[in-house]
């Protein structure tokens, strides 16, 4: 293929273009015919649809007149001539006038009898010396052995490459234009690039920024480039903003041409944003993009840095990204004005109404990839046109409406049983101002949106929805609603979805501690009642959504409980699905199993299945006198009371308000054989995952444990002999606690 001229944009855009560094590019012959047809030399057959007929033979007059349209003749073709160039190319013909200045400026001959042959097809050879005088060259240049002298000086300097027609053979409609094409972008005899002599540019690798459509402070008739700023014509495709590739410039001006480098570029949904990173998606994976300063960033078509921008974005908007050749990213843009939202689901009519094919949409719900069907009734969900996802959220808060900020009147936020939310969408304002029926006081269950901001109302009124969550405290406290103090019962409870929650009481529900309550309302007051909606055992396979036999839904949520005595509070941490991805769980361990309207389970409360709510270290020391002294997290602590436990023994540890309060036996890898940052593997080959808090000890010469790192036992791990100790296998939802480094 053809290599194209162009020029890198590595210098600022105060040089002058021709200063800019030569590079190339291939092109296919669509894009090569869109190129001469940039330039006013070609056009397709408007009968066709604008088609270019690439594998069609060319006549002599067609060449002559694409010949002329490519040199700096093109405006001195006469509307009408007098005189007929040849015999047979009388003045009325079509292509006289083309002929004529061709003839006129020795770009073309006739035969020996005055004779053009418009109509014969041209010659490969024909073709070439044309090309060759364009450039400058003459017979003194080709030699005087014909046609091989030009095919020889022709084939030197590029103007063959990607021709397929040989010697003697006609000329397609592809192979004139790779001629053109070529003699276009290649040195003349003068040493300048042909097409500079016409007054174009090519330059390479040039981002279209921004337009008056997209900025109505820029001028209707310019586009805005990363090379700046230039003018248009009416017909210049704007769809193309925000896109990398070629342009052609004349005058150093005018932009004439832009031809999309597609393959470089990339559109991802962002699905969520950490501290430096964005996560996005595409196609239903999430993926991680790492950037820095030196990316040039555009937030809604300004220039602007990436560490300024990365506090903008937000899940759901679009991300553009253009890299080079190697694969870097060199600019990034951002935009949110195209997610729309929230929409509350009111029925699967609400589908319809949207404008996105929501039987190919990708529709993201809890992190994961869903279907349609896993959409449900009061779901609140954001739509992307351009990007056709769904982004579908079900949170919900239950509460006592305490206090509208900064008024009633105009709310833009509400606290709801003591905590403070922020407000999105006409729906929830509308329903918590004045306009609305809800009052200060009254029970109300919120939906939240994808920040957490509240999008609708669930429901509002004397009466709240049964809520099945964990008891962890009960008591007298004093509230004040209204400005006005009274004192009351209350339990507080954890809910599935890992958030904890207050209400009043008519009693004391101490009895209920560390237990799954129902809770129901009347007037705002809760009845708590113990129970046990287990019912689900087995595998856990968050690969294939299924735990036992039950299918798990996309945005399920779980807590896992520490098992307490009914004195104690009851405490409890929010767990993700992969974390208990291929744990066998029994019924047992199963303290409460929600489920959705599809009979999908929406949420779980489990007893102590992960370990997680335990801290592991080592018992220093254990005497009837002395009580214990333990080694936590590389802090050394005591407790009067005294655990029948061996000295330098590695356990798992039950502190509870800062006081330990059981101790419990652990299992150990002796000799650990192989160590990443994630697993480990023991001498028989035994697969064993890190926990994400573990804690590794160096012990130096004193026989001190000395807190370390991961990074330097997976770093350094030849160094060392290794042990590690785990709470429970990975099948029984056990992790890597502790590893020693000798």
């Amino acid at each position: 293929m053809k290599r194209i001229l162009c020029f890198m944009l590595v210098v600022s855009m105060f040089l002058p273009l021709g200063l800019l560094k030569v590079s190339a590019k291939e092109y296919t012959p669509y894009d090569m015919a869109d190129f001469l047809n940039k330039l006013d030399i070609i056009h397709g057959d408007a009968s066709k649809g604008g088609d270019y007929d690439l594998d069609s033979n060319l006549t002599r007059a067609q060449f002559a007149k694409i010949v002329v349209a490519s040199s700096n003749y093109k405006n001195s073709v006469p509307i009408g001539t007098n005189t007929s160039p040849f015999a047979d190319v009388p003045r009325t013909h079509w292509a006289a006038g083309y002929i004529k200045v061709a003839a006129t400026n020795r770009l073309v001959t006739g035969y020996p009898d005055s004779t053009f042959r418009p109509d014969s097809y041209v010659l490969m050879e024909e073709a070439v010396t044309i090309a060759l005088k364009l450039m400058g060259y003459t017979s003194e240049d080709f030699g005087s052995e014909w046609p091989y002298g030009q095919i020889g000086l022709a084939t030197n300097i590029g103007i063959l490459d990607n021709v397929d027609a040989k010697v003697g053979e006609h000329l397609t409609r592809k192979d004139a234009i790779t001629i053109i094409y070529n003699t276009l972008n290649e040195e003349g005899k003068n040493g300048t690039t042909y097409i500079e002599t016409l007054g174009y540019k090519l330059i390479e690798d040039v981002v279209l920024v921004s337009s008056y459509y997209q900025d109505a402070s820029i001028k209707k008739d310019t586009v805005v480039t990363s090379l700046g700023t230039f003018n248009v014509k009416d017909n210049f495709d704007f769809s193309n903003i925000e896109s990398q590739g070629d342009i052609i410039v004349k005058n150093n001006k005018d932009l004439v041409g832009f031809f999309a480098d597609n393959k470089n570029e990339e559109v991802y949904a962002v699905a969520g944003v950490l501290s430096d990173d964005i996560i996005v998606n595409k196609n239903g994976r999430n993926e991680i993009i790492n950037l820095s300063d030196d990316v040039i960033t555009y937030y809604k078509n300004n220039q602007s840095t990436y560490s300024a921008v990365l506090p903008k974005i937000t899940v759901g908007n679009s991300i553009k990204v253009i890299k080079d050749s190697s694969g870097q990213i060199r600019y990034i843009f951002v935009d949110d004005e195209d997610l729309k939202g929230p929409i509350r689901v009111s029925g699967v009519s609400i589908f319809a109404t949207l404008p996105v094919n929501i039987d190919n949409a990708t529709i993201l719900k809890g992190g994961n990839k869903v279907n349609k069907n896993d959409i449900n009734i009061n779901d609140i969900i954001y739509y992307s046109k351009n990007l056709n996802t769904i982004w579908a959220y079900s949170e919900k808060r239950t509460g006592i409406f305490e206090e509208a900020i900064p008024n009633q009147e105009t709310p833009s936020s509400v606290k709801i049983s003591g905590v403070t939310y922020e407000i999105e969408g006409i729906d929830a304002y509308t329903k918590f101002s004045s306009l609305g029926t809800l009052k200060l006081g009254q029970a109300v269950t919120v939906l939240l949106g994808k920040d957490g901001k509240i999008a609708d109302i669930l429901s509002g009124g004397t009466s709240f929805e049964t809520i099945y969550a964990y008891a962890l405290s009960s008591g007298l406290k004093e509230y004040t609603v209204n400005n006005e103090k009274y004192t009351s019962y209350y339990i507080s409870v954890a809910t599935p979805d890992g958030n904890t929650y207050e209400f009043e009481t008519s009693k004391t529900y101490d009895s209920l501690r560390g237990k799954v309550v129902k809770l129901t309302f009347k007037d705002e007051i809760a009845t708590a009642q113990a129970v046990n909606y287990g019912g689900a055992s087995g595998l856990f396979n968050y690969q294939s959504g299924y735990f036992g036999n039950l299918k798990i839904a996309p945005d399920i949520s779980i807590i896992d409980v520490k098992d307490t005595m009914v004195s104690e509070n009851g405490e409890y941490l929010k767990i993700y699905p992969p974390r208990l991805d291929g744990v066998t769980i029994k019924e047992s361990d199963v303290l409460y199993c929600g489920k959705n309207e599809k009979g999908e389970i929406s949420s779980l409360i489990l007893k102590d299945v992960t370990g997680d709510l335990y801290k592991y270290g080592m018992i220093i020391s254990a005497s009837e006198r002395g009580g214990t002294r333990y080694l936590v997290d590389g802090v050394e602590k005591s407790t009067g009371t005294y655990f029948t436990v061996k000295e330098k023994t590695f356990s798992k540890l039950d502190i509870r308000n800062n006081q330990l309060e059981g101790v419990y036996a652990i299992s150990s890898v002796d000799n650990v054989e192989e160590l990443s940052y994630g697993y480990l593997y023991d001498s028989k080959g035994v697969k064993h995952t890190i926990s994400d808090n573990v804690t590794v000890y160096t012990v130096n010469s004193s026989f001190d444990y000395v807190l370390s790192t991961l990074t330097e036992a997976v770093t350094n791990f030849s160094k060392y002999r290794v042990q590690a100790f785990y709470d429970a296998s990975d099948s029984s939802g056990g992790r890597v606690r502790i590893i020693i480094l000798r």
